[in-house]
């Protein structure tokens, strides 16, 4: 569903040459996510079909993020970005998550010998932390939008986005009744 997103979002900057009712720092956020959750990328190894996933999700949030950023350069962009309603704090959010993965991921941070998939680990845990949190600049935005109301399109461009953390949590529920105390505390905490 994210994915089907993503592509509707690009569909969006790319052929209709419009950034209205999208919110530039959510994509920033998204884009952060994915790229400390992904990180395993550089660690050989895993499903050729996981690994495409992983990097159509990086590339294409980057492609989404400087479409965004540049349209408010670009000629014929600069009235569909609304700038002024995108005003959402993001470091609200990753300062605490970081501060919360990094304080309840076990590592030997506390001990003085931190290895590098204690890095891994703690920036995979930021990543699930700030997911819970990432699409908030856009329902901020489209709170914000009071008198030009997002169209059809950017809603269903954010159903997708944000829609599919709806399924991830029937995920969890199917697992929990499959194979009993599966729970990640991770999750939880998220």
């Amino acid at each position: 569903l994210h994915a089907v997103g993503l592509l509707f979002l690009l569909h969006r900057l790319i052929w209709l040459k419009s950034a209205s009712a999208i919110s530039l720092k959510a994509q920033i956020m998204y884009l952060l996510v994915f790229v400390t959750r992904y990180l395993d990328l550089l660690v050989p190894g895993g499903y050729i079909y996981n690994r495409v996933f992983k990097i159509y999700y990086i590339l294409s949030t980057a492609i989404i993020v400087f479409l965004l950023w540049r349209s408010g350069h670009a000629p014929g962009w600069k009235s569909t970005y609304n700038r002024e309603k995108d005003t959402f704090v993001a470091t609200f959010i990753a300062i605490p998550s970081f501060v919360l993965a990094y304080a309840l991921t076990p590592s030997g941070a506390l001990e003085g010998s931190l290895h590098w998939i204690d890095v891994l680990q703690i920036l995979w845990t930021f990543s699930i932390y700030m997911e819970a949190f990432v699409m908030l600049p856009q329902y901020i935005m489209f709170y914000r939008m009071t008198v030009e109301r997002p169209d059809l399109y950017a809603f269903l461009i954010v159903f997708c986005l944000g829609g599919y953390r709806v399924l991830y949590m029937i995920n969890w529920i199917m697992k929990f009744k499959m194979k009993g105390a599966y729970v990640s505390r991770y999750h939880v905490v998220s």
